[in-house]
């Protein structure tokens, strides 16, 4: 596939497409998220994997429905992806394609707003780090943060007084706190990450391998859904070679102008990666090695010639 987006496609049409299919899925999700509000929702039934129950919602897939049995639905918008989070991971790859390419403002506020409506707590701090590529980047994080201080203000004022409001509060602020056990709410990664810790202790080299860990008695209860599931499975060395595409991009921190300088941007490009991977390591899903493989030749343009994409 790359051999053919490299020499027939284009860079630029395939970008322009992937933003284009994405923002598609946002509207259709936040068309859905109003057919829920007035419980119209459309329900087609299950689809893909029954544990998850993601449910097809014709506009979307959401395996997170608030109110679902009330006379209307909070809907985490899912595109077409099997849950909320996974759309986010491929919204946020979105942003650092479009500012790779076209940083077209509007294409990134038309993503944004898709985003929003997966309240996806990764997506909302990954925004934080993605704005410092702005070159007014003080006052977006103003503004940001005026829109945000009146939006929670709004919400904690009617959660008690208004349904939507309450259900939005559920969604949003009340994963910000803290449980009986002193987690944050929000939090379904931070046991699994200790858990993981702790196998991957005992094989640090090679790991446990996935067939084990997914099967073995010892390892009931464990979710390896995060990167520390891959040190589990794989080990250090396993991890290594997966990971290589991403860990190749650190080659290109460093530039030589006649004197050694950090490339800052490829150095924040890095870090949001990163922050993707710690939460959803989909590092070797078909799509997900793709984006990472034209990410690579994305810097490799910005840094080896004059390139220009246009701002469409």
């Amino acid at each position: 596939m790359y051999i053919v987006i490299k020499n027939i496609i284009g860079f630029e049409k395939f970008v322009k497409s992937y933003l284009f299919l994405m923002i598609a899925m946002g509207f259709m999700g936040f068309f859905a998220f109003l057919l829920g509000l007035v419980d119209k929702l459309p329900n087609l039934g299950y689809v893909g994997d029954p544990v998850k129950e993601s449910m097809n919602y014709l506009f979307t897939f959401s395996n997170s429905v608030f109110n679902r049995d009330g006379d209307f639905k909070l809907i985490r918008v899912a595109g077409y992806f099997d849950e909320p989070g996974t759309m986010a991971f491929y919204l946020t790859f979105a942003l650092l394609l479009n500012q790779m390419t076209f940083k077209n403002r509007f294409y990134d506020k038309l993503i944004i707003f898709s985003g929003i409506f997966t309240f996806s707590l990764a997506f909302f701090f990954t925004l934080i780090v993605y704005f410092s590529f702005y070159p007014n980047w003080k006052k977006t994080y103003i503004r940001l943060c005026i829109i945000l201080c009146a939006l929670f203000f709004t919400i904690s004022l009617t959660k008690d007084t208004n349904s939507i409001s309450g259900m939005i509060n559920l969604m949003t602020l009340s994963r910000l706190q803290n449980s009986d056990d002193g987690m944050i709410q929000g939090d379904n990664r931070t046991v699994y990450f200790e858990q993981g810790i702790e196998f991957f202790k005992e094989k640090p080299l090679l790991g446990h391998g996935q067939e084990n860990v997914l099967t073995g008695r010892k390892f009931f209860g464990y979710d390896p859904s995060s990167f520390v599931g891959y040190l589990v499975f794989y080990g250090v060395i396993g991890t290594s070679i997966i990971f290589m595409i991403y860990l190749y991009q650190f080659t290109y921190i460093f530039k030589f102008n006649g004197d050694l300088k950090i490339d800052v941007f490829v150095l924040k490009l890095i870090f949001i990666e990163l922050l993707l991977f710690i939460q959803r390591p989909l590092v070797n899903v078909p799509l997900a090695l793709l984006i990472l493989v034209v990410i690579v030749e994305l810097i490799n343009l910005r840094r080896n010639s004059t390139t220009q994409f246009e701002n469409v």
